[in-house]
């Protein structure tokens, strides 16, 4: 409070007031450099912001309707040229992850619009595997997420927000685990309510962003069952086939097209995005009896010792590029990950409008 005594309250007020004289603020060399930082990020985030909200608006006035729904109830339509056949479903494997799960599995689902043959309406099943044992060697070793109370509540909300993502969504079963079952066993279980003939198996962070002829996949598997058995969407290049000690074998590379539609043999057997029949899975899941495994890991050992039989096709010829994204895990860390949502996106909402 001011101090007024000893003079009136007019006199103080009638006083002219020096205010001190203005000092130019030095600001230290590192928090310049950090808001510069701060500032090319955020024009960094506008400008692709700013992109993908002019794509869109490019194609809503291109097709001259309203936007859609930003929903995954499905009503996307396939190219007429090629024909959609009710005989195929979707096994979405999930488990627990520092990333948002929901955003990608929606991601995914979304993403199958580029699978031309495949009808809108396919059904969709979740297996969302449980937590590992506290301690155990897949949580030391291997970092999956233990059985504690923090990882507990977290699962449940990811299947609580999915089941609400997808409540009206007549494709989509959920179907979660209580304990831990790892990929084999989860595999198994989705079979179990798989009704059709062929099946794409893929993880929730792989997303498909290059179309993709179901229809000649089929075609080639009808025609020669005993040789397209299981074809696999690589997350690398082609050339993986014998680039790759994973691959690389004594069936690798050898080339062969159905159509317009090439195929690259290899000498693996891989758990990234494949599409293959439920009777071919039914042989595996009995190969692996039960066991708590990554399916590719017996069946890579198994696929080169007999690789024309359990040797995987690689889609398209072996200098064609990966056909699928990795989201999360190992390779995103190198990789474009969500860099390609937009893609994604922009193809989904093409098809809604077409």
């Amino acid at each position: 409070m001011l101090d007024l005594s000893g003079s009136s309250a007019s006199e103080y007020n009638n006083e002219e007031v020096v205010s001190p004289p203005l000092r130019r603020r030095c600001i230290p060399l590192k928090k310049k450099i950090a808001v510069t930082t701060i500032g090319i990020i955020f024009l960094l985030v506008a400008y692709r912001s700013a992109y993908f909200t002019i794509t869109i608006l490019a194609v809503l006035e291109e097709r001259g309707e309203e936007e859609p729904s930003y929903s995954s109830s499905s009503n996307t339509s396939m190219k007429e040229e090629v024909p959609v056949v009710e005989n195929t479903s979707i096994v979405i494997v999930s488990a627990l992850s520092k990333k948002n799960i929901t955003t990608m599995i929606d991601l995914v689902i979304k993403s199958f619009v580029f699978v031309e043959g495949l009808s809108p309406s396919a059904p969709i099943y979740i297996a969302i595997d449980g937590l590992v044992e506290e301690g155990s060697y897949f949580n030391t070793k291997h970092g999956y997420p233990p059985n504690n109370e923090e990882n507990r509540l977290k699962i449940d909300t990811f299947i609580r927000d999915l089941r609400i993502r997808y409540n009206n969504d007549n494709r989509v079963q959920i179907l979660p685990f209580v304990s831990w079952h790892m990929h084999s066993n989860v595999i198994k279980s989705a079979m179990e309510l798989v009704k059709t003939k062929y099946v794409h198996v893929i993880e929730h962070d792989e997303a498909f962003i290059r179309p993709i002829n179901q229809t000649a996949i089929m075609h080639a598997m009808e025609e020669y069952p005993s040789v397209y058995r299981k074809v696999e969407f690589t997350r690398n290049n082609n050339t993986d086939c014998n680039d790759h000690y994973w691959h690389r074998g004594p069936c690798s590379c050898n080339v062969t097209t159905i159509g317009s539609t090439s195929f690259t043999k290899s000498s693996g057997w891989s758990d990234q995005a494949h599409f293959t029949t439920k009777e071919y899975y039914l042989e595996v899941l009995a190969i692996l009896n039960g066991a708590a495994v990554h399916p590719e890991f017996p069946m890579n050992r198994l696929a080169h010792k007999e690789c024309d039989k359990w040797g995987a096709h690689l889609y398209g010829g072996i200098n064609d590029t990966h056909n699928i994204v990795h989201m999360d895990g190992r390779s995103s860390r190198k990789g474009p990950g969500f860099n390609y949502t937009g893609i994604i996106l922009e193809a989904y909402y093409r098809n809604q409008l077409r």
